[in-house]
C-alpha cells in the first residue's frame, strides 16, 4: 500500500492504520502533525515533510521512518528500525531490536532500547553544530550498542573506517571541559559529565570547528571499541 497527504493550510491531520495484514511500503505525508502506525507486523517506510509536532509508532517489523521539522516523537516498536528525526527537537525511540538512531539537527533524546544499536552521527556535509545539535543518549550499553560517526562529517579523523580507532590518539577520555577543549584527540569523552566533543583542531584551544555533539547521561565508561567509523 502507498499512501501520500499534504494540506496547504498546515492544519492537524490525524492518520491511523490498526491492520497487521497490509504493508505500508511507503508513506509521504506533508504539513501532517500527527500520524500514528498501530499493530502492524510488516517493514513500514514512513516519510514525513515540513513543520509539525508528529507522533509515530511504527509497531513490529523492520521500518524505516524520516521525520522533517517539528519535535516529533518517534518510537520504533519491535524490529531493526532506521530512525532519523531529521530537524526540530525529537524523540527517538528504538524499541526491541538492532536500531539505527539518527537525531539529525536539534537538540535530539535518544534511547535504543533493546538488544544491539546504533547511534550514528552523519550531517550529510562537513560538521557543522548546528546541523547536528547536542544529543541525549540515554541508555547506551557498553557491548552492545555503538556510536556511529561517518568521516564525511567528521572530516579530522584520519583511522580507517571499521570498529574503534586505528590511530589510538584521535580518542580520548578527560574529566573536565576544559582538558577536552586542549586535548590532542579528535574525539574526546568528558566521564565527568558523560559529554562527547569533536574536537576538530586537536592540542589548540577550543574545539575549532568542532563541539560538543551528544551527551550520555548514564555517564558509561567509554573506550574506542564502542565507535565505529564509517565513510
Amino acid at each position: 500500500m502507498r499512501l501520500y497527504a499534504g494540506k496547504s493550510d498546515g492544519t492537524a491531520s490525524r492518520f491511523v492504520s490498526s491492520t497487521s495484514s497490509t504493508r505500508l511500503d511507503h508513506i509521504f505525508f506533508n504539513q501532517i502533525e500527527e500520524f500514528t502506525v498501530r499493530g502492524t507486523s510488516k517493514d513500514d517506510s514512513i516519510t514525513i515533510l515540513a513543520g509539525g509536532d508528529d507522533i509515530i509508532n511504527a509497531g513490529a517489523g523492520n521500518d524505516t521512518i524520516n521525520t522533517g521539522a517539528g519535535n516529533d516523537i518517534m518510537d520504533g516498536g519491535a524490529g531493526n528500525d532506521i530512525m532519523d528525526g531529521g530537524a526540530g527537537n525529537d524523540t527517538v525511540i528504538g524499541g526491541a531490536g538492532n536500531d539505527t538512531l539518527i537525531g539529525g539537527a536539534g537538540n535530539d533524546i535518544l534511547t535504543g532500547g533493546g538488544n544491539n544499536d546504533s547511534f550514528l552521527y552523519d550531517a550529510g556535509a562537513i560538521f557543522y553544530s548546528a546541523a547536528i545539535g547536542i544529543d541525549s543518549i540515554t541508555d547506551f550499553t557498553k557491548g552492545s550498542d555503538k556510536i556511529v560517526l561517518d568521516k564525511s562529517t567528521f572530516r579530522a579523523l584520519k583511522s580507517s573506517v571499521g570498529n574503534g580507532f586505528s590511530i589510538g590518539s584521535e580518542f580520548a577520555i578527560v574529566n573536565s571541559d576544559a582538558a577536552a577543549a586542549t586535548s590532542a584527540a579528535k574525539i574526546v569523552y568528558n566521564q565527568g559529565s558523560g559529554e562527547l566533543f569533536y574536537n576538530e583542531n586537536g592540542a589548540l584551544g577550543g574545539f575549532g570547528t568542532g563541539a560538543q555533539f551528544a551527551e550520555l547521561t548514564t555517564n558509561p565508561l567509554l573506550s574506542a571499541s564502542d565507535f565505529v567509523l564509517r565513510a
